[in-house]
């Protein structure tokens, strides 16, 4: 045994105590016996402390073997019990296993003790390895249904913001009054940052349009640093180490920004009083055994992101349920509850996990597993300024079944030039060909349509008629729920709502403009 075992040993006769010590050291399995005499002085070790095995007397002068039987099942039910007696008969024996003990050893025969006490330990463990998986299991699954539903609901809340976010910038444009511009951009970021929470959802889903790309762990926590630094505010300590010669990550930036920024508030708000926090960047070979038990993991080389703080920690009973969406223990001012949901997602995302170590009141560490890539880093993409929209004056088949989005993206592509054909289905939308003749030039469809025809059957229809036709697809699904991968192909290109009107005409001129190789 490569650790000195832990056992609570109830028996009467101190002679007796000392041959089961003794017979368990000679056959080389370290011990350290918590040896009680009563019934009373049982229970209370029983409260005070926990044990690797429980050994007991059958027949006792104040007490009885089936009575520490049933006390030590109701207080540590998983720990294995084994009757050491003298007086137990066969018919006793197979009742009491019958009960619960995991074996029985007669006194006279202590010979099978070690053997009994090393199948005892290899069960409980065995016991322990399939609760974990089917614990793993269960919350695999919860995980995966309450991402479906985010999903939903995002996509209805995307079409509304979409529409939120047009109409208030059109207003914008239109030179308002000084008072109510300031009340419309108030209107314009409570919509932006609605926005942000249902690409949370979506991200927890695994619905968020990805961007994968070779970066520098080092130079993502170095450039964030000093947004964090305004951030998590003056009273917390930031402190940023970085590993030398770290291999680079594949990885969408702007989630694997989102995912530090997440955890770098979460740990902000355990620190009411101020404290240090800790971004640590690191290497690391993950073996087998350690993966087992971990949701997500496996064996290899791992990029490691460490974000610790010195807060208040996390309570044991609540640390299972920290990544379940809209659960927070901050009260309702104080967030979401998807901080931690969407950094869950996004590592999931990218083929990684996390590892939360707490102890209540000193502080926690949320450690981010991420596969190392081969890829060359990627260099920084330059800032482009603001440009104005663009515009074009080619026709425009629009087909969208939610009413009020369908006239806002006529509204602003009408404003931009182009010629605009609206439709609220496929069927309608292939009327409309038939009726110009097939004189459009790009086709603007949402994925999901109301009349059970989708996007992608709608465009493989008019392709047929007009092999070069643009397409742009839209939806407030995520790219991956919805398979856009099976529909795009070079002049096709995919818009996740909500947009607003730059993204969309950007987009379209970008479309229209595209010539093959």
């Amino acid at each position: 045994m490569e650790k000195s075992l832990r056992i609570l040993h109830l028996e009467d006769d101190v002679a007796d105590a000392k041959l089961v010590r003794a017979t368990l050291w000679k056959e080389g399995i370290a011990c350290d016996i918590a040896w009680q005499q009563s019934g009373k002085a049982f229970r209370e070790a029983l409260s005070g402390q926990s044990y690797d095995l429980i050994f007991s007397d059958y027949s006792l002068p104040d007490f009885d073997g089936p009575a520490a039987l049933k006390l030590a099942k109701e207080k540590c039910p998983d720990t294995p019990f084994i009757f050491v007696s003298g007086t137990m008969g066969e018919d006793t024996a197979i009742e009491s296993l019958r009960s619960g003990a995991t074996d029985y050893v007669l006194k006279q025969n202590l010979k099978r003790l070690s053997p009994s006490v090393r199948r005892a330990l290899r069960e409980a463990s065995e016991r322990g390895e399939r609760r974990l998986l089917e614990e793993k299991f269960i919350r695999a699954q919860k995980m995966e249904v309450v991402g479906q539903l985010a999903g939903g609901l995002a996509h209805d809340f995307n079409n509304l913001l979409t529409v939120i976010l047009g109409h208030v910038q059109l207003l914008l444009e239109s030179t308002p009054s000084p008072e109510h511009r300031g009340s419309l951009k108030n209107i314009h970021h409570a919509a932006e940052a609605a926005g942000n929470l249902t690409r949370q959802l979506l991200t927890f889903s695994r619905q968020q349009p990805f961007k994968p790309a070779a970066l520098d762990l080092n130079q993502v926590i170095l450039d964030m640093a000093g947004m964090l630094g305004r951030v998590i505010g003056a009273n917390i300590n930031l402190r940023t180490f970085c590993a030398p010669d770290l291999p680079g990550v594949n990885a969408d930036l702007g989630m694997l920004e989102q995912v530090v920024m997440n955890l770098a508030v979460n740990a902000r708000d355990a620190m009411p009083g101020g404290g240090i926090l800790a971004i640590r960047s690191g290497y690391e070979s993950v073996q087998s055994d350690r993966a087992h038990f971990q949701v997500g993991a496996r064996a290899g080389n791992f990029v490691t992101l460490a974000v610790s703080d010195t807060g208040t920690g996390i309570p044991p009973e609540i640390l299972p349920r920290i990544f379940e969406p809209f659960f927070s223990t901050k009260g309702e001012s104080r967030g979401t509850g998807l901080g931690l949901t969407g950094a869950y997602g996004i590592v999931q995302r990218h083929m990684g996990w996390i590892e939360v170590v707490s102890e209540y009141g000193h502080g926690a560490e949320f450690k981010i597993f991420l596969p190392e890539s081969q890829e060359r880093i990627s260099p920084p993409k330059p800032q482009s300024g603001e440009a104005e929209s663009p515009r074009g004056r080619e026709t425009i088949l629009v087909v969208e079944d939610e009413p009020l989005l369908r006239k806002l993206m006529q509204i602003i592509l009408e404003d931009s030039g182009y010629s605009v054909l609206a439709s609220d289905s496929g069927r309608q939308g292939l009327e409309l060909w038939e009726h110009c003749r097939g004189k459009i030039d790009l086709v603007l469809t949402d994925m999901i349509l109301a009349d059970g025809m989708t996007g992608k059957e709608l465009a493989g229809q008019l392709k047929i008629k007009k092999p070069d036709l643009k397409v742009i697809y839209t939806s407030g699904y995520g790219i991956e729920q919805i398979n856009v991968a099976a529909a795009m192909e070079g002049d096709t290109y995919f818009l996740q709502k909500p947009f607003q009107r730059r993204e969309l005409t950007t987009m379209i001129r970008d479309c229209l403009d595209w010539k093959p190789a």
